[in-house]
């Protein structure tokens, strides 16, 4: 990065805004997403309970976390079958629930979530956009800050040996 705000004023700007928007947004964007995700596979680790002798509190948390991690498999695309989240777990009284939360998930997970991943990275480009050059001045004054000091730094080792 600091090749691209040093060097080529017209893609520093660019690369600015591409930093700032994987370092700010997306993981705010996660915590959106991961509400979801715990919300659905708390629901479907319940449904999906067919009659166990144990009930312990640690198998409750072990079959959530399992059951998280199967629907991030989904989410990515990979394949889950075998997993908690088969129907073949599921009670015959409790079909209609499972493949309604599914649906419900498939359509949240795909099109709600995408939208709100693409609504907020457009909103912080546009405002990345309206303060680009001045972002570029701000990070070489910190860059060349960072190497001042550095030298700084590497003087005063040397001169203390």
């Amino acid at each position: 990065m600091v090749l691209f705000v040093w060097i080529c004023c017209c893609r520093g700007p660019f690369v600015l805004k591409i930093f700032k928007i994987m370092t700010r947004d997306v993981p705010y964007f996660l915590q959106f997403f991961m509400c979801v995700i715990f919300a659905f596979a708390c629901a479907v680790s319940m449904i999906s309970n067919r009659g166990s002798e144990v009930y312990t509190i640690e198998y409750g948390f072990v079959r959530f976390v399992l059951t998280v991690w199967t629907f991030v498999k989904i989410t990515v695309g990979s394949e889950y079958t075998g997993d908690l989240v088969d129907v073949e777990n599921v009670s015959n009284e409790m079909i209609w629930l499972y493949d309604l939360l599914m649906t419900l998930y498939g359509i949240i997970a795909t099109l709600l979530m995408l939208n709100l991943l693409i609504a907020i990275i457009g909103t912080s480009y546009e405002e990345y956009g309206t303060d680009a050059d001045s972002l570029l001045l701000l990070e070489r004054y910190n860059i060349m800050c960072a190497m001042v000091c550095l030298r700084l730094s590497l003087a005063l080792c040397l001169w203390h040996t």
